[in-house]
């Protein structure tokens, strides 16, 4: 009973970590999609792609933006 209650609260924790990560590339986004300078949306990009390096998307906007300089 007591490794099942480890369990369940180690797969909670870990679904509000990701919530969590989600909730701060949310913001992030809403910061990009409001800036104005180039110099401010490469680094908020690249604080996403800290909490997502997976994210191509993120690699496309970036080029997208340097290309816009």
């Amino acid at each position: 009973m007591d490794r099942e209650t480890k369990k369940i609260i180690s797969q909670f924790q870990n679904k509000i970590e990701e919530l969590e990560k989600e909730q701060k590339i949310n913001i992030f986004w809403r910061q990009y999609n409001t800036s104005e300078s180039d110099k401010e949306k490469i680094n908020i990009l690249d604080r996403i792609y800290f909490l997502k390096p997976e994210s191509q998307f993120v690699t496309i906007e970036k080029s997208n933006v340097y290309l816009s300089m």
